[in-house]
């Protein structure tokens, strides 16, 4: 669990990492899903991945978007969406 600090900002190995700043002052948690890659959850939502390779939120791809319907129900990234990701 991590707490989402001032202007949105999540500390992570060291360093501040921008998330969001509509969660100001929440709690999130970080779920290992593969490859360099952690899914950000705000309660049952996923809000965001971070890219440890690059210490950075991304967000959310369409694809995994449709398997969000339960807790922890977002399948892991294929390798070919590395890359593929937008701001």
């Amino acid at each position: 669990m991590r707490k989402v600090k001032q202007r949105g900002m999540v500390h992570w190995k060291n360093r501040d990492l921008y998330l969001n700043h509509n969660l100001e002052g929440r709690w999130i948690g970080l779920e290992e899903i593969g490859d360099g890659w952690q899914l950000a959850w705000f309660h049952d939502y996923p809000v965001a991945l971070l890219d440890s390779r690059l210490a950075q939120f991304r967000e959310i791809p369409k694809m995994m978007r449709a398997a969000e319907g339960s807790p922890h129900g977002g399948s892991p990234l294929p390798p070919s969406i590395d890359g593929n990701l937008t701001d």
